[in-house]
């Protein structure tokens, strides 16, 4: 139990202060960002943003296979199984992320891809959309990385890169400011944006997977754990979807109901409101790692203290959303600009949102460390049918904060359903 606390406690005293410094970075770059772009640029770039969380399904779910894999391999101290898991992982990545890039550039060889990001304007958005989604599938293989982080219990490493990745891309932003026309504009945000993670990723993957002796080789490939990682996978995938369908769809549906200026005003707000996001997610990250291993060794009292506390912490995250809402006229003043307006009760929307994620986040992440994903796969494909009808019918009828309420209507099914199931899974422990 005191192991268990141990770990849990200087991961999250560890990526709280990393993430406080990674938070701070984020917004910096974002009215950076905004004064560089403009309102109609700045909502180009918030579509293409957006592509990335629809590319990570691309590993289908290979990454989350992985890393619980992995974690009992580690645990049972079986370097030859970890070896093999690694090295097949990542030679499927590098052949699914090949594959991807070669249908990318074929796909725009053929077609002016650019108008799903404004099929009104006249630029040729084309090749802008092309080079992003390029570097967003490299970044995929390069963090594949964060299984191996999550199966030690080193998950702050995750945010160490993430905050070095953001160092870099403030500096060339402050100090490369030249003047460009929307094309040349657009080209080196996305470049700098989804280039620079790649670089970092992949210098630290070498050094770590070489110092704990397994890097990658073809010789440890195994088909055999290829069939669990895809399996387990599998499931993931399905979850992942519809994660990143209700997720992201919202800035996809605004941009085409509304226009980039509203997709602009919705992204900034959303940037807002995941103070709450990332901050509970600091609690979650070394979480499931340690639901695989209290689960292996029956540490069922644990689990139950944890899911409690996390439960009653829902209280206070209420309270703090009600400041933020309340403070957000004189953040957005000195954040964005006397200019920028919003409405309050899209800015509740989004925050009521974020809460619901974290509620079933509690369930979610126990739910996963344990391997138990039947539930969340229904709920996940009922979520993928119901979502981007749903937004796009209350979209046309009661604008933003129509298509917001259809993503609180989808995550709810999860959120009521996922409680009823970890309750019965809990009172099942003696």
């Amino acid at each position: 139990m005191n192991n268990f606390n141990s770990i849990l406690r200087n991961s999250t005293i560890s990526i709280l202060i990393i993430r406080a410094i990674t938070i701070a970075f984020g917004f910096l770059l974002v009215p950076i960002t905004y004064s560089y772009l403009g309102d109609y640029s700045y909502g180009i770039w918030a579509t293409i943003f957006s592509f990335a969380n629809w590319i990570n399904l691309m590993d289908v779910g290979i990454s989350n296979g992985l890393r619980n894999d992995l974690t009992k391999a580690i645990n049972n101290k079986d370097e030859k199984l970890s070896k093999s898991l690694i090295s097949t992982g990542y030679i499927v990545m590098g052949l699914i992320t090949t594959s991807l890039i070669i249908a990318i550039l074929i796909i725009q060889r053929f077609f002016n891809i650019g108008v799903i990001l404004d099929n009104e304007s006249s630029l040729n958005l084309s090749g802008i959309l092309t080079v992003s989604l390029i570097l967003m599938i490299s970044n995929l293989y390069v963090k594949l990385i964060h299984s191996v982080f999550y199966a030690i219990h080193k998950p702050v490493w995750i945010y160490l890169l993430n905050l070095i990745s953001n160092i870099l891309i403030l500096l060339i932003l402050i100090y490369y400011r030249p003047d460009q026309d929307i094309i040349g504009s657009l080209t080196l945000i996305s470049v700098v944006f989804l280039g620079i993670p790649i670089i970092v990723y992949l210098i630290t993957s070498l050094l770590f997977l070489s110092n704990l002796n397994l890097l990658p080789r073809l010789e440890y490939y195994s088909q055999q754990y290829l069939k669990g990682l895809v399996g387990l996978g599998s499931q993931f995938f399905i979850i992942q979807m519809a994660v990143v369908i209700v997720n992201t769809s919202d800035t996809f549906i605004i941009n085409t109901l509304f226009s980039p200026i509203e997709t602009a005003n919705f992204s900034i707000l959303n940037k807002y409101s995941s103070i709450i996001i990332i901050g509970t997610t600091t609690f979650f990250t070394p979480l499931w790692a340690l639901y695989t291993k209290a689960q292996e060794e029956k540490k069922y009292s644990w689990i139950k203290s944890i899911i409690k506390k996390q439960r009653l912490a829902t209280l206070l995250i209420i309270a703090f959303c009600t400041f933020l809402i309340l403070m957000s006229k004189y953040v957005f003043k000195y954040w964005i600009g006397e200019s920028f307006e919003f409405a309050y009760t899209t800015l509740i929307i989004i925050f009521g949102i974020a809460l619901i994620h974290y509620w079933c986040n509690i369930h979610a992440i126990y739910l996963n460390g344990i391997g138990d994903l039947k539930l969340q796969t229904k709920t996940a494909l009922i979520s993928i049918i119901l979502n981007i009808p749903l937004s796009i019918f209350l979209g046309k009828h009661s604008g933003v904060n129509g298509v917001l309420l259809a993503t609180i209507i989808s995550i709810s099914v999860f959120g009521i359903l996922g409680t009823i199931e970890v309750n019965k899974r809990l009172n099942e422990y003696r």
